[in-house]
């Protein structure tokens, strides 16, 4: 009964602050909207614990149970793609870098491996334009992005 009561108490204290607020608005066009939207938030205030009561739990939300088994392929799922997202990211700046440095690069493709916090890049692979020294390209990408050697590959087309 005190619930109940706490409950009707408040239902009036929202009725006040609502005509308050209502009253407070100068043009009439405005308090129009309000009363409206008023109106609206008085019936939702009211009605969804009594639809509670008497659906006996009926606008609970629903409970979602996720096995191990599906928690660790969403995990690898999202691994993939934020690896994916990475490598992206890097090709982008690595064309931009190359053609700041006066290359002319056809493609780039950079390939990581590892976790999120400690990814590294295993392969990097460009390919420029015919006519330009690929090994003053592969000198500055080891000196500017400390990327082994070994794992920088520079082609040139034919």
């Amino acid at each position: 009964m005190e619930a109940f009561q706490e409950w009707i108490y408040r239902i009036l204290y929202l009725v006040v602050f609502l005509n308050m607020v209502v009253a407070l608005v100068h043009k009439e066009s405005y308090g129009k909207y309000l009363r409206i939207v008023a109106g609206w938030l008085l019936t939702l205030y009211v009605m969804v614990p009594l639809l509670d009561f008497f659906g006996n739990g009926a606008m609970a939300w629903p409970e979602f149970s996720v096995t191990g088994e599906e928690e660790e392929a969403d995990s690898a799922e999202f691994d993939a793609c934020m690896q994916s997202f990475y490598e992206q990211g890097l090709e982008r700046q690595l064309l931009r870098f190359i053609r700041s440095k006066e290359y002319e690069p056809v493609a780039v493709r950079v390939t990581i491996s590892g976790k999120e916090e400690n990814m590294s890049i295993t392969g990097l692979y460009v390919v420029i334009s015919a006519g330009q020294d690929t090994s003053a390209l592969k000198e500055i990408l080891v000196s500017y992005y400390r990327i082994p050697e070994d794992v920088i590959k520079v082609t040139v087309p034919q």
